[in-house]
């Protein structure tokens, strides 16, 4: 069977982000050759369709995330069958496509179209024929071989302790870091980044100062700039390290050398099988994390009554503000200070009441109760010749009253639980 490749799109008639039941309905006929393959690491089942050289990978939420083509299937693209075609072949046809295609030493990976050609034989003759053709959507991305979901990848996170500043402060620093350096003086506790669960401590006296120009300077090229490239170079007391970022509109990417790190962990980030140093992120996430330790530098200043004089400084304040109300929502270990209604990383839209406050809640019931109770209410001076409408405004009544009433003791009782 022919399968047309459609980039970022799907694959023959099989869309992405398609229910799982959509796709087996499609191939009714073929049920007989389904295998469906148990996962163990939260993901849902893929579909397999050995007969026809078809595995369908799925999403946690059954949506369809990505494909692989192996024979007897015949995955076309730009008008030639990519199993048939030899690596070199291959490899001329997505340079020209994709300048910044990743090769390994057994597959190729093309972020631009969403497609990885895998050939393990490859190295030993460059005219072998891929062994499988992956298809994927712009919520997956290829991590080594094979497909991961950013979610289940994203191990990048910072977790920040609480600081409390109560002393006046009249220092008038000439930057945000000589500010923070400052305000933060008397603080002991640390941060921690975990990178690929690699804990990295950072002094907010000593190195949140030298940190924070420079991750501001990056969050802001990545707000202003779709695609691009930078760098960072950190030489703080607890650590140093360099690294080269490139972006786009989805996804972020993070090859880093550590080398040194307070406690020896850099021997942990130089590994190579998996390549601990690495990182390939979604871009929403990696913002994400880094708001509230922003916030919190913010509400330092403003809680510390620094004095700011000199115009430069005033500049650094406004920037660091403005790149924090600017990332939408918090990291990982702080969505629960999130609003109501929250877009997560993956564009789903959430909602949470439990963000609402019990005299919220409370009021939201009773103007309900009050706009359906009301005409219930003068309904009743109407005369009916049916006997049974007015057991119904009187089953009605309590339901109206009751239900809304139920849920708010109920929220009540777990908001007390919580706390």
């Amino acid at each position: 069977m022919e399968f047309e490749i459609k980039p970022y799109i799907g694959v023959g008639v099989f869309e992405f982000d398609a229910r799982r039941s959509k796709n087996r309905e499609e191939l009714s006929d073929h049920d007989d050759d389904l295998y469906c393959h148990a996962r163990t690491d939260g993901k849902s089942p893929d579909d397999s369709y050995k007969n026809l050289g078809l595995e369908f990978i799925y999403t946690k939420y059954n949506r369809l995330g990505a494909m692989e083509l192996m024979e007897p299937s015949i995955p076309l693209f730009k008008g030639r069958n990519l199993l048939e075609s030899t690596w070199n072949e291959l490899l001329n046809l997505f340079q020209q496509l994709d300048p910044e295609i990743q090769v390994s030493d057994k597959d190729l990976i093309s972020y631009k179209l969403g497609i990885a050609i895998f050939a393990p034989e490859k190295n030993e003759n460059p005219f072998v024929k891929p062994t499988s053709i992956t298809v994927f959507d712009e919520k997956f991305f290829t991590h080594k071989v094979g497909v991961a979901n950013p979610e289940h990848l994203n191990s990048f996170h910072i977790h920040v302790p609480y600081v409390g500043i109560s002393k006046e402060i009249t220092y008038n620093g000439t930057t945000a870091e000589e500010l923070l350096k400052n305000a933060f003086s008397d603080v002991s506790e640390k941060g921690i980044i975990l990178w690929n669960q690699v804990p990295i401590a950072f002094e907010y006296s000593e190195d949140l100062p030298l940190l924070l120009n420079p991750i501001v300077e990056l969050l802001e090229s990545i707000k202003a700039q779709t695609e691009g490239k930078s760098e960072l170079n950190f030489e703080c007391p607890s650590f140093s390290m360099q690294a080269k970022i490139k972006w786009n509109d989805k996804f972020i990417l993070i090859d880093s050398d550590w080398t040194r790190i307070n406690g020896g962990y850099e021997s942990a980030l130089k590994a190579d099988n998996p390549p601990i140093g690495q990182l390939t992120l979604m871009k929403n996430e990696f913002l994400s994390e880094w708001k509230i330790l922003l916030e919190q530098c913010v509400n330092t200043l403003k809680g510390s009554n620094v004095v700011v004089v000199t115009s430069e400084s005033r500049v650094s304040l406004n920037r660091l503000k403005s790149i924090e109300r600017w990332i939408p929502h918090y990291g990982k270990f702080y969505r629960e200070n999130q609003s109501i209604l929250t877009v997560q990383t993956d564009g789903r839209k959430s909602v949470d009441f439990r963000k609402m406050s019990f005299v919220k809640v409370a009021l939201i019931a009773i103007v309900l109760i009050g706009l359906v109770l009301l005409p219930v209410l003068f309904s009743e001076s109407t005369p009916s010749t049916y006997w049974f409408i007015s057991l119904l405004r009187s089953v009605g009544i309590l339901l109206i009253v009751g239900i809304p009433l139920y849920f708010i003791a109920r929220n009540w009782l777990k908001n007390r639980r919580l706390k």
